[in-house]
């Protein structure tokens, strides 16, 4: 369990903040129960009911042109027949947006999550952590143009003894030029360049990855983001990069890009389609897949002026080699949200319902299961 001291000043943080009039405070708590029909990933297909529950709070304040925010949260995971796996999660963050003079704005951000293993990874219990601080910049030189930058440190530990071997720390740092036009369009040409550690190499070469060697690697890849609002109603954003990995096993080179549209198409009706290509680094993602594609669509609608109807659907398809002495296959993942209902109680309190079906299909029959959700949730603003 982390015992960071990290919650307990960020309560300390809430507080003495809360004191001054223009605080904005929120809270939020939800309960979400979920049904998998083959939790252990076998052929025996062995079924489990988890239960989560969770509570949060955050805080944003403006001080002239500077901007604080914080948050804490937890969550806490019941299984219906595996209680050896029950666990607490935490999370949280802390950001700082601000201005000097007239050119220079910059971002410094601090987040910390928990996560469960997927089951897909491993079998037994381990919560995954994750530590990450970033410090970005912004500097205006001339009608529109700006020169941007940063610097981010990440850390990832696994809980379980079985996994540490997949422990690492990153860092990095991007620079880049920036051109915003007077209607909100923005185009950006970044290059980024670092490195990828990892802390607890398995003594016999043979990591849980199933990769036999050194993960480590450095990497350099270049970026072009773009924020193009086409109209009025419909904004268009997108990232291409190509990337240069350099490591005993984590070696190539290869491409990463997402693309976002999304479109009011009239005053109560909210269209957004997704893209996403990724060719994710060996101990990324411990299933180890070469290539990864994703789907989505999603749409909003107003239906009174205080209930919001949202539906949604994404696919993921992931395309596995055999560098691992692995069967080579392709899979794919269905994930569809069919109704999530969001009414607001108050000007301050609001409630969100909502369901959720998930399916993975496989050659491999073991790895075949469906998954259903529902959710309940209550959020504040004071």
């Amino acid at each position: 369990m982390w015992r960071s001291p990290i919650p307990l000043l960020l309560c300390l943080m809430v507080k003495t903040l809360a004191a001054e009039a223009d605080d904005n405070l929120s809270a939020r708590a939800s309960i979400n129960h979920t049904w998998d029909s083959n939790y252990d990933r076998s052929p025996d297909a062995f079924s489990e009911q988890i239960t989560e529950a969770s509570l949060g709070a955050g805080i944003r304040k403006s001080i002239r042109r500077q901007t604080l925010s914080a948050g804490i949260g937890a969550s806490r995971y019941r299984h219906r027949h595996r209680d050896f796996l029950d666990a607490t999660l935490y999370r949280g963050s802390l950001r700082w947006q601000g201005e000097f003079g007239s050119r220079i704005s910059f971002t410094l951000l601090w987040d910390y999550r928990d996560r469960l293993a997927d089951r897909l990874d491993f079998a037994g219990r381990d919560i995954i952590n994750r530590d990450e601080k970033k410090a970005s910049f912004n500097y205006a030189v001339y009608a529109g143009w700006s020169l941007v930058g940063g610097v981010r440190d990440a850390e990832q530990t696994h809980s379980n003894e079985d996994r540490q071997s997949l422990d690492f720390e990153e860092y990095d740092f991007n620079a880049g030029v920036q051109y915003r036009s007077g209607r909100g369009s923005r185009v950006t040409l970044r290059y980024t360049g670092g490195e990828r550690h990892f802390s607890n190499p398995a003594s016999d070469s043979l990591s849980a990855t199933g990769a036999r060697g050194d993960l480590d690697y450095d990497y350099q890849r270049l970026d072009f983001e773009t924020e193009w609002q086409v109209t009025g109603k419909t904004r268009v954003t997108g990232t291409i990069g190509h990337f240069d990995r350099d490591g005993e096993i984590n070696s190539g080179k290869g491409l990463k890009a997402s693309l976002q549209t999304d479109w009011q198409a009239t005053e109560k009706t909210i269209l957004n389609l997704t893209f996403g290509y990724d060719e994710p680094a060996v101990g990324e993602d411990s299933t180890n897949p070469s290539e990864i594609r994703r789907l989505g669509a999603s749409a909003s609608w107003q239906w009174t002026e205080k209930i919001t109807l949202n539906t949604s659907a994404k696919v993921e398809l992931k395309q596995f080699n055999d560098r691992f002495a692995r069967v080579p296959r392709d899979e794919e993942i269905y994930y569809w949200r069919p109704v999530v209902l969001n009414y607001t109680i108050t000007d301050m309190i609001s409630m969100r319902l909502a369901s959720g079906f998930q399916q993975r299909k496989s050659p491999i029959e073991s790895l075949n299961y469906t998954a259903r959700e529902l959710s309940l949730g209550l959020s504040g603003q004071f």
